[in-house]
C-alpha cells in the first residue's frame, strides 16, 4: 500500500514537471530571408507615379536598409506592384535581384539578396502560461515537502485535484482563443510572422499536465478510500468471528503468547 501511495506521489511530481515545461518554455519567432521593407502601390501625393511601388517605411538595420532602400523611394523597375512582389519572392528564395529606384532627382540601382534569418521575438501564447508554470512549481514544492507523509494528507489531495483541473481548464481556454495578436512578448526586435517559428504546443501540454495531475491526485484519494474500506471489512470480520467464538479476541491471544 505504501509503495502505491509513493508511486502516485511521484506521478504527480512528473505531471508538475510537464506543466512547468508548458508554462515556462517560450515560443521563438525568426525573421524571413529578406525583411524590413514596407511599401504600397502608387501614391495619393504623386498621382503621376501610376502603379509604381512607393516605399513607405524601412526598418533600421534590417536587410532592406542594408541593401540601400529608403523611405520615399519610388521603384521604377520592376515597374508594377505585382512584378515587385514577384521579385521580392525571388529574393526570399535566395536569388539576387536588381531594383531601379528613383530618389528625388537621382536614380539608383539596388541589389537585394537573401540574408540569414534572425531572432525576431520570444513569446508566450498568453500571459497565463508563465503564471501556470509558477503554479505547477508551487504544487511540486508542496508535493515534495509532504512526500514523507504516507498516505498524503486529505487536504493536499483535494488541493491538487482542484488546482490541476482549474489549470487544465484555463490552458484550454487560452489555447482556443489564442492568436498571434494575443501573444505575450518577452522580447521583440522584428515583427513576427515573416519567418519560421519554434514552439512545442505548450498549450496542449499544459492541458494534459493539468488533467494528469488531477487524475493522479484523484487516484490517491481513491486508494485511501479503498484502504479504509478494507481495514473496516477486516475489523467487521474479526468482530463477527469473536462473537461466534470462532476466533479468540486479540487481547486473549496476546496473554496466551
Amino acid at each position: 500500500m505504501e509503495k502505491q501511495f509513493r508511486r502516485l506521489s511521484n506521478l504527480q511530481l512528473f505531471a508538475c514537471v510537464l506543466g512547468m515545461v508548458a508554462g515556462f518554455v517560450p515560443g521563438v519567432s525568426f525573421t524571413g530571408q529578406f525583411y524590413g521593407l514596407d511599401f504600397m502601390s502608387g501614391s495619393l501625393m504623386e498621382p503621376d507615379d501610376g502603379h509604381r511601388v512607393r516605399v513607405t517605411g524601412v526598418r533600421p538595420d534590417s536587410p532592406a536598409a542594408r541593401a540601400g532602400f529608403r523611405k520615399g523611394d519610388i521603384i521604377d523597375s520592376p515597374p508594377t506592384f505585382d512584378d515587385f512582389g514577384v521579385a521580392l519572392e525571388a529574393v526570399q528564395r535566395g536569388e539576387m535581384r536588381r531594383f531601379t529606384v528613383r530618389r528625388g532627382a537621382d536614380k539608383l540601382v539596388i541589389e537585394a539578396s537573401r540574408t540569414e534569418p534572425e531572432l525576431a521575438a520570444i513569446w508566450y501564447s498568453d500571459a497565463w502560461y508563465p503564471i501556470a508554470g509558477a503554479l505547477f512549481f508551487g504544487i511540486a514544492v508542496l508535493l515534495f515537502a509532504t512526500a514523507p507523509i504516507v498516505p498524503a494528507p486529505w487536504s493536499r489531495s483535494v488541493i491538487v485535484i482542484l488546482a490541476g483541473f482549474s489549470i487544465a481548464v484555463v490552458f484550454g481556454v487560452a489555447l482556443a482563443s489564442g492568436s498571434v495578436f494575443s501573444r505575450f512578448r518577452v522580447y521583440q526586435r522584428w515583427p513576427m510572422g515573416g519567418g519560421a517559428e519554434w514552439y512545442i504546443y505548450q498549450g496542449l501540454i499544459g492541458v494534459v499536465a493539468g488533467v494528469l495531475l488531477s487524475c493522479f491526485a484523484s487516484a490517491e484519494v481513491r486508494q485511501r478510500l479503498v484502504g479504509g474500506n478494507n481495514k473496516m471489512n477486516r475489523q467487521l470480520v474479526d468482530a463477527a468471528a469473536e462473537q461466534s467464538g470462532e476466533r479468540e479476541p486479540p487481547m486473549t491471544r496476546d496473554l496466551k503468547s
